[in-house]
């Protein structure tokens, strides 16, 4: 880099460089009269220093300084100009325009509600998107759910324990400091409408003979459950996908009906539910970088789903028998990664006899045999385990026990420990 130099009267003269200025004003909207304060600390000299700051409002006005307030009595618009100049006369301007209305337009709040109505315990999404200030910024939401329960966002979701009719209030403040309103009722009810439903078919095999089964699927259940909202998956619970109340009374005809080619012998209708899912559930893959777990009316009524799903669905079949079950996320290859979720179910002793070489799990007192529910193609019989897997492999353990409807989960299950699952 070559810097000039010009000798004038023997002394030596570097050319000055102008100075930067930067203007900031807060705020530089609003109603007459309105006082805004200027700051313009961030102008610089990149050679020296800055010896004055004047300021023109744009309203006639002026003043010096590089910090300063000044109120404006008249709506309208202004443009307010810095002009910075350094001890060699070098200057520099910027400005910003200012805005003065003589009255504030009141917000407009509006609101959506998904689903309404909708059914004690079920999340419920509240969106405040179609609320807007015609003059300014929404700077606040505010709701209230009608049960002495409130909440604030733009979007927010909420839970109702109790039946009933509920005034939704949301208030939204916009950047002025003025509030407006909107409500409307929401219904919380139990009552499910069966007489619209959706047909499916379903066949497979178990021990030699062909199955079947069709099923009458509410089109409300279905609907209810596409609508809720997928956590992302730090946050997620599986078990909130099974223990969900709403489709128990639904999967008990469910699993009646797909275990009636073995009703009365509770292993044989274990496996034969497990066929059930293997065999009419397609494995289908989620979306790139985003897991959607379904919930198993959805998995029913779509055909299809991953190996959460599927446990998902095989586990909430099973916990209607009265005996419990369990969803497991393992590492299959040993890395050090969780890639699967499988299912144990308890099974009694005189089947784990019968069955030596099979995979069976001490956990809490009780045996539980593996069960894999996504296969593509064939069959793996209940109690089988393609990767032999052992504690090691063993990341999350969800209890979805029929007798039990309180979640219990446990985290990398340790294996020195009474109550951890063991291999047999």
């Amino acid at each position: 880099m070559i810097t000039l130099a010009v000798s004038v009267g023997g002394c030596l003269f570097f050319p000055n460089t102008v100075p930067v200025a930067h203007i900031q004003a807060n705020p530089t909207d609003g109603i007459a009269p309105l006082t805004v304060q200027f700051d313009a600390t961030g102008s610089y000299d990149p050679d020296g220093a800055i010896r004055r700051y004047r300021w023109e409002f744009g309203d006639g006005e002026d003043g010096t300084g590089p910090q300063i307030e000044h109120t404006y009595s008249e709506a309208g618009t202004y443009q307010a100009t810095l002009t910075v100049i350094d001890r060699r006369q070098g200057r520099a301007a910027a400005s910003v325009t200012i805005h003065l209305r003589d009255s504030n337009a009141l917000p407009v709040a509006a609101f959506s509600i998904s689903p309404s109505p909708a059914f004690p315990n079920q999340t419920i999404r509240f969106d405040a998107g179609a609320s807007y200030d015609p003059d300014g910024e929404i700077v606040s939401y505010a709701w209230a759910f009608g049960d002495g329960v409130t909440g604030h966002g733009e979007l927010t979701s909420y839970r109702y324990d109790t039946v009933g009719t509920y005034d939704v209030v949301l208030t939204v403040r916009d950047n002025d400091g003025d509030v407006r309103t909107a409500s409307t009722e929401l219904v919380i009810g139990t009552d499910i409408d069966t007489s619209r439903t959706i047909s499916r078919h379903y066949e497979w095999e178990y021990d030699g003979r062909s199955q079947s089964c069709d099923l009458e699927i509410p089109v409300d259940l279905y609907n209810l459950y596409r609508s809720q909202p997928r956590i992302v998956w730090t946050g997620r619970e599986y078990d909130e996908y099974v223990l969900d109340p709403l489709d128990d009374a639904y999967l008990s005809v469910v699993t009646q009906e797909v275990v009636s080619g073995a009703a009365g012998d509770y292993h044989a209708e274990l496996e034969n539910a497990l066929f059930f899912v293997q065999h009419c559930i397609r494995y289908v893959y989620d979306p790139l970088w985003f897991e959607y777990p379904r919930y198993p009316v959805e998995t029913l009524v779509d055909g299809g789903g991953d190996c959460e799903d599927t446990a998902i669905l095989y586990t909430s079949l099973v916990r209607t028998l009265g005996h419990g079950a369990l969803m497991v996320v393992v590492d299959t290859d040993g890395n050090g990664q969780i890639d699967h979720m499988v299912a144990w179910v308890p099974v009694q002793q005189t089947f784990v006899s019968q069955h030596p070489d099979r995979s069976f799990w001490q956990y809490h007192g009780a045996t539980y045999a593996f069960a894999e529910t996504a296969v593509e193609g064939g069959y793996l019989p209940l109690g089988v385990d393609p990767w032999g897997l052992t504690e090691v492999n063993i990341d999350t353990i969800y209890d979805v026990s029929s007798v039990d409807r309180s979640p219990h989960v446990v985290r990398r299950a340790p294996s020195a420990t009474s109550d951890s699952p063991s291999l047999r």
